[in-house]
């Protein structure tokens, strides 16, 4: 401790600066864009997370309403707002799954008689 003996000046005794000009504070817009614009190391296991949950919500949570659904697709819609980097890749790979899909449904929905055919059909152009 400094002791001041009474022929030494005085230092001018300055008021403390008001908190806002102390310190910079975040703004309201960076805490609503904080896991969006986070590093990828927290991104990428939170948009996993959140792809876990749409799974669950839609095909594990079995209710009778509809909600399930709306949560899952929430639930995605967040994912890929975190995984932004791999949105095309995987809205892609959705996409395919899902013609993939529809195509054998389509398939099997046919009678058998005319699914005969076509698979005659297919072997026949393949054996040209």
């Amino acid at each position: 401790m400094k002791v001041i003996r009474d022929d030494e000046p005085y230092a001018p005794i300055t008021p403390p600066k008001p908190i806002e000009e102390a310190a910079p504070t975040a703004t309201a817009a960076q805490y609503d864009a904080f896991p969006y614009d986070a590093p990828w190391w927290l991104r990428y296991p939170l948009g996993v997370a959140a792809l876990g949950g749409a799974w669950y919500c839609a095909f594990e949570w079995q209710t009778t309403r509809w909600a399930h659904w709306l949560l899952a697709g929430m639930f995605a819609f967040m994912a890929l707002g975190l995984l932004r980097e791999l949105f095309l890749g995987i809205m892609v790979a959705a996409l395919v799954g899902l013609a993939l899909w529809a195509f054998g449904a389509a398939f099997a929905a046919l009678p058998v008689s005319v699914a005969i055919i076509i698979g005659a059909m297919i072997i026949a152009s393949r054996m040209r």
